[in-house]
Order: C-alpha cells, then structure tokens, then sequence
C-alpha cells in the first residue's frame, strides 16, 4: 500500500550544488554534474548510474538536457524572463528539461530508471499555469503502475515562475519503485516546454509499517483514560511518536489518552520511518469513535456540525442541556464548540468543534486574449477552494467547470458561489485581436525559362511574420520583416502564406502567367544584283 504525501520539509535540506547523499537520500540540483560545471543543453542520460544507479532519457528516444536559467527560451517563458522562475524559489542556475524544445501542448516524457528500487521521491516542477498539468507515474520492478498523480495549474502553490513541489513516500522505507515517468501537457493553446529541478530521492529500508501492530483500551464512562500500546514483532529496536514526530520514546505504551483517532509514528536507528493514521481510541458504550464534521462559514451564521456514529440511542447537544435525537446543527456562528453525546446507559462524550470563517473568494483569474481575430479567448478561474463551487461569466448560468473557453474579446464579470449560499465576482477583460491581412503581386515567367515572381506583403497579426510559398520558406526577407519576394519562379498557381508568432495564418492563391513566345511571322530575303553588292534579310516578328 502506498501513500502520496508532499514532502517539502525534504526540499529545505537538499538545496546543495550537483549531487550528494544524505542519509541513505540523493539530492541532485544540476547546478554541477558530479563536480563538472553544468552548462546550457548539457545532456543527461547515464552520468549518476555508476554512482547512485540512476539514469534519465525521454520516451521517445534521446535524452532530457540542462537549461540554464535566462534567455534563450527552451522551458517555459515568465513575467520574470525567459526559462526565468520567479524570485526565491530555489532554482539556482540550471534545471533540467525535456528536449530542450519549447513547442506544441505535450512534451516528451522524461523516465527515471533506478537499478535499486527506492521509497521516495520529491521534486519541483517550475512554472505551471494557463491549464497545464503535471502527471506522475511511478512503476515496479515489472513495470506496472503503483500509483498514478496528477498536479493540475490551478492548485495551490502553482502559478507564473512559481517552484511547485511535489513527492511521495512508501510506508515503513519499503522500496518498490524502479522507475518515474513524468509528463506535461497544456489545455489551451501556446507552446510547452517542462522544467524539473531539486531531486531527491531514498533508498530502501525495512517495512516498517507492517512490523507493528496495537492493542487499545477504551475511555470508561467512570473517567478512566485509554491507552495503546504498540507490539513490535520485529527484532529491530523502533521509537514511538504519538505527537506528529515533535517528541519520540522508546516506551511502546501511551497512556492517559482521550477517546479520538490517533496518528503513531514509527522510527527505527536508520531513519526508516512509518506513519500509521487512525489508531482509534473509543469509548466505553460506543461501538465506534463518533466523528464531528464540521462546515464553515461565511461572514454570516451559516455554519453546521454533523455527528457520524453508528452506535444508535445517542443523543445530541452543543449546549449540554438542551438533546436531541438529531446529529445535525446548523446555521451556527463562527466559534468553538463542544458536542455532547449520551448513550442509552448513560454513557456520555464531549467532543470539541470549530466552525471557521472560510469565505468564498476568487484569488485570481487566468486570461487568455483572443488570437487570429477569433472567438477562442479563455477565463480560468482560481477560487481559494473548489468544493461543491460553480461558475459564471452571466450571474445567471453556472457551470461546474472552472475554465470558459471560445470567448469574444470584452468586459466580463466572473460569478462564482457554492452550496452554503456564499459567492464572489470579479471583473475581467479579453483583449481583441488583429487577424493576418496578406496581399500578393506577381510578375509573369516574360521568357518561359523560369524567371517569374511573386511579392508577399502582411499586416495585422500579432509579432513577426514568416512567408511561404506551397509551404517551403523560400525567401530572403530578413526576420521580422512584413513582406518578402519569391524568384525564379516557373508559370504556375501557387499557395501563399503569411504566418505570424501566435500561429494566425492567411492564404491567398497567386498566379505567376507565361510571357508570350515570339513568332516570326514573315522572312524577306533580298539577293545581291549588279548595283548592290550585298543580299539582305528582313524579318517580321
């Protein structure tokens, strides 16, 4: 059994240049590469297998590159500048990409083989925003998927040049991963381009996880505390955190414990750790730990806690005099509350609740402007949380989905609102576009022997154009120019285009006419006689 978990308390150890270990864990930042200064387009394949059993290639053959951090553009482009992340994000210099190509909505997928399995792995993923996606797979020794992420533009700590990191590990350092797969991919239109930087990843241990078991006491309805205690059934000497691993011992028994749902954590001597959630500490009375839910509100007393227990003949109070057969209260206000539970023997529980202020709000929009003078603008909207929250550009049809696509350029006002009635809005523009204008001149093939040409000139659009003629760039306009001239063209209908930086394109049909052939349609001839001395010729063409 996996379990996904960000590790990001890994990441602040691990910003070293290159490669090293750390407790049976490799870091590897590729500001060097095994102590050789890194360098623009560096390509990465097996350098770190002797050394650490590792080696990198993409999937369609070749291997990923180094990108250096600056122009020229081969990851990703910023607000802060070409391949440039935004500021304090731990980068450093260099980061790793995929084929050093900044084109089309995927990009090959960079694989990870390890010769010995590992059972972590964490890393950053740079700059994602506009709807892209980052998955992640991670494989066995026989090549099969055991677990499948998927980080999406709009969750938290994603965003323009943002350093967004992610990692797994496996209960108890149970290694069973030899290899990763990571793929990206855009939604809307633009060109992709992956960015990876800060690795790490450990080695192997024991299973924990599976070496511990628990027996547990029940809380007495005379007031008696519960307790666990841990049976290790291994040879190993393990020490015992019951307090999110701030404090360890070696006692295997927690006593004095309150009914609830403890979390245990395992260490053994090499730093091999288990974490094993819901170590339930009931009540005597109760077949099972009540569990309180509790919905927050929004600037009015619109909150609600709701009991789930299966043991029946409970009832309910937040006041402690007032009981009902009910679990649910609702349209209560923001504060701290205690839930009281009597049971058919008497038997009572007082367990804690807090309703938060948690408001709907749009944190921000992601635009993108209209190209080609079409309807293809496109709003995405990044709510501060998601759940059970739906959309709108009107105020009057909502929608599930957090992206508006196909959308004319104007004003807009973005709605968004959940089920407990709360709501915000926002303003948003989408800007028009130019669509590409091109206009074509030829000059008839005069001789027939393949001397035509044809002048191309663009407007509108968006950046630099490129011109073709039947698809081959044949011209000699300087980049960035708005029109170019094809030569020594023969007599024919050719297709010509005007392509601007954004993909917007026109065509036009231009004819290049044959010259007419002469024809000599008369020959005079003059013989010499005695008063002229010489012949002649005319001709009549």
């Amino acid at each position: 059994m996996t379990r996904i978990i960000y590790i990001l308390f890994l990441m602040a150890s691990f910003f070293h240049a290159g490669a090293q270990t750390f407790q049976d864990c490799i870091s590897i930042d590729f500001e060097n590469i095994l102590g050789q200064s890194s360098e623009e387009g560096l390509v990465i394949s097996d350098q770190f297998r002797d050394t650490f059993g590792l080696s990198f290639s993409l999937e369609n053959g070749g291997s990923p590159v180094v990108a250096e951090v600056g122009a020229p553009v081969t990851a990703f482009g910023s607000s802060f500048g070409s391949d440039t992340p935004a500021p304090n994000q731990g980068i450093g210099s260099f980061f790793l990409t995929d084929d050093g190509v900044l084109s089309g909505l995927n990009s090959p997928p960079i694989i990870l083989d390890f010769e010995s399995p590992v059972d972590s792995f964490s890393g950053c993923i740079l700059d994602m925003d506009f709807g892209e996606l980052f998955i992640i797979h991670t494989r066995d020794i026989d090549d099969q998927i055991i677990f499948r992420d998927t980080v999406f533009s709009s969750d938290p700590g994603t965003g323009d040049g943002i350093s967004t990191c992610w990692g797994f590990n496996l209960d108890g350092c149970e290694g069973s991963v030899y290899s990763i797969r990571f793929e990206g991919q855009r939604t809307q239109a633009g060109q992709f381009g992956m960015g990876i930087d800060n690795l790490v990843f450990c080695l192997s241990g024991i299973d924990i996880a599976n070496a511990v078991s628990f027996r547990t006491t029940e809380v007495l309805c005379d007031g008696t505390p519960g307790s666990i205690q841990i049976i290790n059934s291994s040879n190993e000497d393990f020490l015992y955190s019951i307090d999110g691993g701030f404090t360890f011992q070696s006692d295997p028994v927690f006593e004095d414990l309150d009914i609830g749902s403890y979390t245990i954590i395992v260490n053994d001597i090499n730093g091999c750790e288990a974490e094993i959630d819901n170590v339930v500490v009931s009540a005597e009375g109760f077949t099972s730990l009540p569990q309180v839910i509790t919905r927050p509100a929004c600037d009015f007393e619109n909150g609600s806690i709701e009991v789930n227990v299966n043991t029946i003949g409970i009832s309910f109070s937040i006041d402690g005099i007032e009981f009902q057969e009910s679990p649910f209260f609702e349209n209560l206000d923001v504060g701290n509350y205690i839930v009281y539970l009597i049971d058919a023997a008497g038997c009572t529980l007082e367990l804690p609740a807090e309703i938060v202020n948690e408001a709907l709000l749009i944190s921000d929009l992601n635009i993108n402007d209209t190209n080609c003078n079409e309807p293809n603008g496109v709003i995405e909207v990044v709510p501060t949380f998601s759940n059970a929250v739906t959309y709108s550009i009107d105020g009057i049809n909502f929608q599930d989905t957090l992206v508006f696509n196909d959308l004319p350029p104007g004003e807009y006002t973005v709605f968004i609102r959940d089920d407990r009635g709360c709501s915000d809005s926002q303003a948003a523009v989408i800007l028009p576009s130019e669509e590409v204008v091109l206009s074509a001149l030829s000059t008839p093939d005069w001789c027939n022997n393949g001397n035509g040409s044809i002048a191309l000139e663009a407007s509108g659009g968006s950046g630099n154009f490129t011109f073709f003629i039947d698809g081959q760039d044949g011209s000699d306009n300087p980049l960035g120019a708005s029109s170019a001239t094809f030569v020594d063209l023969i007599a024919d209908t050719y297709s010509a285009n005007a392509l601007d930086d954004t993909g917007c394109m026109a065509e036009e049909l231009v004819s290049v006419l044959p010259g007419e052939s002469i024809i000599v349609s008369e020959v005079q001839t003059n013989n010499p006689n005695c008063e002229d001395l010489f012949g002649s010729i005319v001709l009549n063409s």
